[in-house]
Formats: structure tokens, sequence, C-alpha cells
């Protein structure tokens, strides 16, 4: 069996992002176009399956403090 080990830079990136679920069976490029109209332009949202997604600053900083 293989095994993983995680590497510090990958830690800090996934730390400085947050899952959010997207509702109402929204498409993810829409989501994505209405948080840059909102004037969040750092923000990517990355898929993870169904309607979960994972929220990253494209600066590399916590999410959560954009």
């Amino acid at each position: 069996m293989k095994s993983y080990r995680t590497k510090s830079d990958e830690v800090e990136w996934a730390r400085n992002g947050i899952v959010a679920t997207v509702h109402n069976g929204e498409v993810i490029p829409v989501v994505q176009n209405r948080i840059v109209d909102a004037g969040f332009k750092d923000l990517v949202l990355v898929p993870m399956g169904a309607d979960k997604v994972f929220v990253r600053s494209s600066e590399g900083v916590d999410a959560m403090l954009t």
C-alpha cells in the first residue's frame, strides 16, 4: 500500500481555505462570477464534487480574511 506524506506548503495551502456548500444547484462558474462581481477578485473556487467547493485566495492569504 502506498503512503502519502503531506508537505508543509500543502498543509498551509489547505489551512488558508475553507470548504463551502453551493446551494440550489448553482453552476460553479456562475457562483465564481458572482463572487468577483461582489468585489472579491482574489477568491477562487475549487470544485470538490457534488455541492462542495474549496474556497481559497489566489494571493495565498487566509480566505476568511479576504
